[in-house]
């Protein structure tokens, strides 16, 4: 046969082949010996090249040591010879018409798993069928007597190592069940497989099946598949549909598989949010760092061989090629080499190992157990047939890769919708800045002139601003760069850069008035002011404030000074000393409003003989809720503390964790006066060593006061620890509980018309005398409740009305 001839035929044979798999055709008959009950598999011959050879001598009659004549047996009978050759195979067929209807074959096999066997079959010819119809009948050069039922078929398998798309191996249990098949030549089979990936508790699972149908004349089974596989990875589950193909030899293997992910192929795995704020000219830049997880179409193809074939080991190694792509993602192009070994029947080892561009170097390898399936007589007798119950090789995967999305963003402010704007200065920049980082302005004076409400203003470390001064604008933040800085943005809450590496805090001093006068919504922070020709910082009428972390000192009038301010304000973390009067002033004005958080200051060494460290007066019918926390108002002048109350202002404050210590007059004075009311607790805090009493209260013309003292400390005071004293009309209610007095005496005294009731309770004193001194005078009116738990002598002058517990009415 010519090189063209046997090409075309090979072609044609292998069109056939497909179009059987896919129409459904049935595969050839196999028919069964009336006679041995063996099987032999016949093809109808128009699609069968032959050759046909010299018939015998149809009188020669067989002997006992007759031998073959040019490769042909004679027979007593009427003889129709053919023979048909493929691949290095050679069956001669002899037809023969007897009587009975049946037809003697004898075939000569020159396999090498068998060579030189002579088999037998008698054959049952088709009734229809003349006694010597010219038929040419083939037989398989593979079949064999042995029965090529493929038997339903489980596996379990272990794959270790990271592979294409995944991690850490997985594991799967795998069904192979044939529902159709004609035995040793076509079947129908579902397979389906449930997996597990190794790196989390999820199971997915795949279901498909497929045909193969044994090409005799090729020597070759062909097979299609089909598959649905769904991966349940941490993020998502995903979805792919897969179409596969087999070419399977005795020897030669070559498979190619198609994936296709349906439904969503994207999902959010991971997001860090905005992060790594920066500044950029006059603008906050964010970064974004989000990872998604992506499924991808894929294609793979591999061709093998049989390596080894013994009784004990069948190793085949194969070598293919991978292509992964998805529009969102990079391309895997890829080779892989793989092995795969069956020491028997029941146990299988596998080994690969790939490379691409995107996954790197991955080896995976792995141990599989068997159950069912074709026995291994058969696959040694039949390895081509043995090929129809092979399981189906395809990635048991739906690839995944991840990828990184970086973004950069400017902050936007989340009132306005645009961009958050910052302007910086430095006293260190070069002239003709223009506000940005890169660029800084020069003086206070551009800043204010070059700004806009709404902005951030950055003072950048080691700068020094003498004789200079600045007047905010509504809603901006005045910030001296060193101190831990947070902003908002429509991207969340985040921290403020810096700008430089500079250690030392901006200086602002010797500024001719004010240094720095506010406006709505201001913030100022981390500044040093000294030696301001005023206020070291001053706002009037203003709402919202916050004033925290700064150092003031040497001003000629107050560090602070608020007045009728209305909304929110917090003055914390500052340092005020040395100024020329009051360190933090705060006077509201009739109608104002005003909520103010004081803590954690110190406030020491202020000269005014007037004011106080700190000094909270509330006038006309004005309004003030001040909470006082943690801060240090000693060694100053006058009084650490002053809180007033007059003309029908309403004031109520907080005191806890205070040092009132030192200070040249009164540790804390209090004072109500017209109709005004003032509600007051002190606790844990501390009055030593005042010029004169530690706290002073006093409640006069009709005004109301109502004060309790718990657990604070009164030692070594010039006068009284408390010394309270109610007038003119007025009324005070005053809780003492819990305190400790050393060497210092408690005093309470009514006077001229006024009502004053005193809780005293558990309070413990170290004086030898009198311990707590009551006294009512005049028209007034002194209510006590019962003394319990007090250590110390209680005395008392003029009328005390003994009155039943819970008298005094506290908040």
């Amino acid at each position: 046969m010519n090189l063209r001839k046997s090409s075309v035929a090979i072609l044609a044979h292998l069109v056939f082949a497909v179009t059987q798999i896919v129409s459904g055709a049935e595969a050839p008959a196999v028919f069964v010996s009336p006679r041995t009950g063996e099987k032999l598999l016949l093809l109808p011959p128009p699609q069968i090249p032959t050759r046909k050879l010299a018939a015998p001598d149809r009188n020669a009659t067989k002997t006992s040591d007759s031998s073959e004549s040019n490769g042909i047996v004679s027979t007593p009978a009427e003889v129709s010879d053919r023979t048909h050759e493929r691949r290095g195979s050679a069956i001669r067929v002899w037809r023969t018409a007897e009587q009975d209807g049946t037809v003697e074959v004898r075939t000569v096999s020159q396999e090498k798993h068998a060579p030189n066997a002579e088999k037998k079959a008698v054959v049952q010819k088709a009734d229809s069928a003349p006694a010597d119809d010219g038929m040419i009948y083939v037989i398989d050069p593979y079949a064999t007597c042995t029965d090529f039922w493929v038997a339903p078929r489980f596996s379990a398998r272990k794959s270790f190592g990271d592979g294409v798309g995944y991690d850490n191996g997985y594991t799967y249990i795998e069904g192979f069940l044939p529902f159709r098949q004609v035995p040793g030549s076509s079947l129908w089979f579902a397979n389906s497989r449930v997996v597990n990936y190794d790196h989390g508790e999820f199971w997915e699972f795949q279901v498909g099946g497929g045909r193969r149908v044994l090409l005799p004349n090729l020597g070759v089974v062909t097979g299609m598949n089909g598959f649905y596989d769904g991966r349940n990875s941490d993020i998502d589950f995903y979805h792919q549909l897969g179409f596969g193909w087999e070419v399977l030899g005795a020897i030669w293997e070559w498979r190619g598989n198609v994936y296709i992910p349906v439904g969503p192929q994207r999902f959010l795995a991971s997001d860090t949010g905005f992060f790594n704020p920066q500044f950029v000219g006059t603008n906050i830049s964010l970064d974004r760092l989000r990872i998604f997880e992506s499924s991808m179409n894929g294609v793979d193809t591999e061709l093998g061989r049989t390596l080894v074939n013994r009784d004990w080991l069948n190793l085949r190694g194969y070598v293919g090629f991978y292509h992964y792509s998805n529009d969102q993602v990079r391309t895997a192009n890829g080779i892989r080499g793989r092995l795969e070994a069956w020491v028997n029947e029941r146990m299988s080892f596998n080994l690969a190992v790939q490379n691409d561009g995107v996954f790197d170097t991955t080896v995976t390898g792995g141990l599989a157990l068997h159950f069912g399936g074709l026995r291994r007589g058969a696959r040694n007798a039949a390895p081509l047939q043995a090929k129809l119950g092979n399981r189906v090789v395809r990635d048991p995967n739906v690839v995944l890769q991840r990828t990184q999305e970086f973004r950069r963003e400017l902050a936007i402010d989340p009132t306005t919708g645009n961009p958050i704007e910052v302007r910086h200065v430095s006293s260190n920049a070069a002239a003709g800045g223009d506000g940005s980082v890169e660029h800084p302005f020069q003086t206070l004076s551009q800043l204010q002139n070059g700004s806009s409400p709404g902005q951030i203003l950055f003072v950048h470390a080691n700068s020094n601003f003498n004789g200079q001064a600045i007047t905010l604008q509504d809603n901006q933040r005045f910030l001296g760069e060193g101190l831990t800085y947070t902003f908002v943005s429509r991207q969340g809450t985040f921290r403020l850069p810096r700008a430089t590496t500079g250690t030392n805090r901006p200086v602002i001093q010797n500024s001719t008035a004010d240094a720095i006068t506010l406006a709505n919504n201001n913030e100022v922070a981390n500044f040093s002011i000294l030696n301001s020709g005023n206020d070291g910082i001053q706002g009037v009428g203003i709402n919202n404030f916050n004033i925290h972390d700064n150092l003031i000192s040497g001003s000629a009038r107050r560090g602070i000074r608020l007045i009728s301010t209305t909304g929110t304000g917090f003055i914390q973390n500052n340092t005020i000393q040395n100024n020329m009067r009051s360190g933090i002033r705060i006077r509201n004005q009739s109608g104002t409003s005003l909520n103010v958080t004081i803590a954690n200051n110190t406030v020491t060494g202020n000269s005014s003989v007037a004011g106080a460290g700190i000094s909270i007066i509330g006038n006309g019918n004005s309004q003030i809720t001040a909470a006082l926390s943690n801060n240090n108002a000693s060694s100053n002048v006058n009084h650490g503390l002053r809180i007033a109350a007059n003309d029908s202002a309403q004031v109520n404050a907080t005191m806890s964790a205070n040092m009132f210590d030192n200070n040249g007059v009164h540790g804390a004075n209090i004072d109500t006066n017209n109709n005004a009311n003032l509600t007051m607790t002190f606790s844990n805090n501390t009055f030593n060593g005042n010029g004169t009493d530690g706290a002073n209260l006093r409640s006069r013309d009709t005004s109301t006061l109502v004060s309790t003292f718990s657990n604070n400390t009164f030692n070594g005071n010039g006068a009284e620890g408390i010394d309270a004293v109610s007038r003119d009309g007025s009324e005070m209610t005053l809780g003492v509980r819990g305190n400790t007095f050393v060497n210092d005496l408690f005093f309470a005294n009514s006077r001229n018309s006024s009502n004053l009731c005193l809780q005293l309770l558990n309070n413990n004193s170290n004086l030898a005398g009198t311990a707590y001194q009551l006294q009512q005078n005049g028209a007034s009116v002194f209510q006590f409740e019962p003394a319990v738990g007090n250590i110390g002598t209680i005395s008392t002058t003029g009328t005390i009305t003994n009155v039943p517990a819970g008298t005094c009415i506290f908040p």
